[in-house]
């Protein structure tokens, strides 16, 4: 519960780190126009369209969290473009981690239905939500504070990459829990049914 919550949550960081902080980036450091750098994000949002496509198909046939921690790895991947690439790879950076945040998506619910089952699949989202939300707020926030303390957004877009590519040995962690002893074996009443 714990790696796959705080493993959703940093990978929220890093995409929302992103969008906010991506086109001030290329206007400040490499001097395209606003328009030519909202349309990296266009690029993002359709490369994590294809990816949600991928991620399904991948997730029903492969390990969801060994795919997920690969699309952690491809976050820190465009992160380390993004900082340190070059004007050349800003369009690569954008369609990895568009195709990363779309192929991780749909395996995030995924892996706690495989971990959980249905039975509180509710109350485990909920609880789950509150660690995930975390990255969204933060991200823009870190992505900002680092950029005001290094006077740029080279250093904070690698920061972010380094913890985002860390971040991908909590969904090398996760391990489906053990079924309760209570869960495992029938109720009287479902016997008697």
């Amino acid at each position: 519960f714990w790696f796959v919550s705080a493993g959703h949550g940093m990978a929220l960081i890093t995409v929302f780190a992103v969008l906010v902080h991506m086109v001030p980036h290329l206007v400040e450091t490499y001097g395209w126009s606003k328009t030519s750098a909202q349309a990296m994000v266009a690029v993002v949002t359709t490369a994590s369209v294809v990816g949600q496509i991928s991620g399904g198909i991948l997730g029903d046939r492969f390990s969801k969290t060994k795919i997920s921690a690969a699309c952690m790895i491809g976050h820190f991947s465009a992160l380390m473009l993004l900082a340190f690439g070059g004007a050349f790879w800003i369009a690569p950076a954008a369609i990895i981690h568009g195709l990363s945040w779309g192929t991780r998506g749909p395996l995030m619910m995924a892996i706690r239905a495989d971990f959980y089952g249905r039975r509180n699949f509710g109350k485990i989202m909920g609880y789950s939500t509150v660690i995930v939300m975390l990255g969204p707020v933060a991200g823009p926030v870190i992505g900002g504070v680092l950029s005001d303390k290094f006077g740029g957004y080279t250093q904070a877009f690698a920061i972010i990459g380094l913890a985002t590519g860390l971040g991908s040995v909590l969904f090398l962690l996760a391990r489906k829990p053990p079924t309760p002893s209570r869960a495992a074996s029938p109720s009287p009443s479902e016997l008697a049914g």
